[in-house]
């Protein structure tokens, strides 16, 4: 039985332990992508692999491709058959023309390799934290198919450790090939190969090589480490996991400040409303009474980091759709691209829906904070503030 002396003793046991020693002085060394907050961010990656494919963009793209094809067809089975032997006439033959584009028919990368043994067309889906919408990569195999008749053609569904796909077609003509990041770190490598050393080419590709093994693929040591503390000390992590920083730590503070700015203009709930808050929702009273019923979310689950977005409830918009898509029409009038006209729900969260034109997960949403600390809330306050303001000027007069 657990006393309050107990629970004391195994944390003070746990705070001597050299294992845990040795993973909290665990510090990555520095990496540009880690300081400006885009480790981890899907949109960012998928620019830095078509450029490091992209002849071009990179003097060592066909090595960089090359290596990336080596890798992939380590990952073909017997299943793949009918495209393997082409697949392996195009990547082994001389290239005539290398053509790479970024969000074609929404496919995060496609490139077109033509050669005198025919043409290759690869689509890479690249997947980092986001999970796959209704039938996504069943559209993309559709979309390459009808696009690239006669051509050899395979997607590959990319992640940071390798994961299936689910939303597949197992009877389309376009294989699709899980991989893992090791498969870029592959294509890297090839092009550091072929790079003269001591230039800036052969640094920055090996920056690029270091940041996806440490912030990308699984650190075997640090992944033995927490195991191995899990195992000597469970009731210590279970108190720790127990007690670890919440929402609702800046909570009061953060309804504070945004009543101090609004006033009676804002209408702030909770939810859940027992228990850990999990969603700060504001909406303004003003922008409600003109036929704008949007939340200006602050969210978090238990361990993940807070984000900050503004979205639609969808009965609000079943009971006001005509008038938020004549609005969303014109708000784009003015401000080109902003707004989602379709109110397009989010996957894995249906009950809302977008407003802003935005990925599933969205750049800048998330706070990148390991804690609720004042600097957390005062993140939280900048962002809420700053969507607050770029939406103003759309609302109607009189709000």
């Amino acid at each position: 039985m657990s006393t309050p002396q107990n629970d004391i003793d195994a944390l003070l046991q746990i705070s001597t332990d050299p294992a845990l020693c040795e993973l909290g002085q665990h510090v990555p060394e520095l990496s540009l992508l880690r300081l400006v907050g885009r480790a981890r961010s899907e949109l960012t990656h998928s620019g830095v692999i078509a450029q490091l494919l992209d002849p071009r963009r990179h003097r060592q793209a066909e090595p960089a491709l090359r290596g990336l094809l080596a890798a992939i067809e380590r990952e073909l089975t017997p299943a793949d058959a009918p495209a393997l032997a082409s697949y392996r006439r195009v990547a082994s033959s001389a290239w005539t023309a290398i053509r790479v584009q970024r969000e074609l028919f929404r496919i995060d990368i496609v490139v077109e390799i033509v050669s005198d043994a025919g043409c290759l067309v690869l689509g890479i889906e690249n997947k980092i934290d986001a999970g796959e919408q209704p039938e996504q990569v069943a559209r993309y195999q559709h979309s390459l198919a009808q696009a690239y008749p006669f051509k050899t053609l395979l997607l590959v569904f990319l992640a940071p450790q390798k994961r299936t796909p689910t939303t597949a077609d197992p009877l389309s003509p376009v294989p699709v090939v899980a991989m893992d990041y090791s498969a870029i770190v592959a294509a890297v490598q090839s092009a550091r190969d072929a790079t003269p050393s001591n230039t800036s080419d052969f640094f920055v590709l090996g920056e690029i090589a270091r940041h996806l093994r440490e912030d990308l693929l699984e650190d075997n040591r640090v992944r033995d480490l927490a195991r191995q503390l899990w195992r000597d000390h469970p009731r210590a992590l279970e108190l720790a996991m127990e007690h670890r920083p919440r929402l609702s730590d800046i909570q009061n503070d953060y309804e504070r400040r945004v009543r101090e700015r609004l006033g009676e203009d804002a209408l702030l709930t909770h939810h859940p409303t027992r228990g850990s808050v999990r969603e700060i929702k504001l909406r303004l009273k003003s922008w409600v009474r003109a036929g704008l019923p949007f939340d200006f979310i602050l969210y978090a689950d238990a361990g993940e980091s807070p984000s900050i977005r503004v979205l639609l409830w969808s009965a609000a918009f079943d009971e006001r759709k005509p008038s938020l898509l004549a609005w969303a029409k014109h708000a784009n009038e003015r401000v080109p691209n902003l707004v989602d006209e379709t109110f397009a729900p989010i996957a894995n969260w249906n009950c809302w829906r977008r407003v802003l034109v935005e990925n599933e997960y969205p750049e800048g949403a998330t706070i990148q904070a390991t804690q609720f600390d004042a600097e957390t809330l005062r993140e939280a306050e900048n962002r809420l503030f700053a969507l607050i303001e770029l939406l103003r000027p759309l609302v109607p007069s009189g709000a």
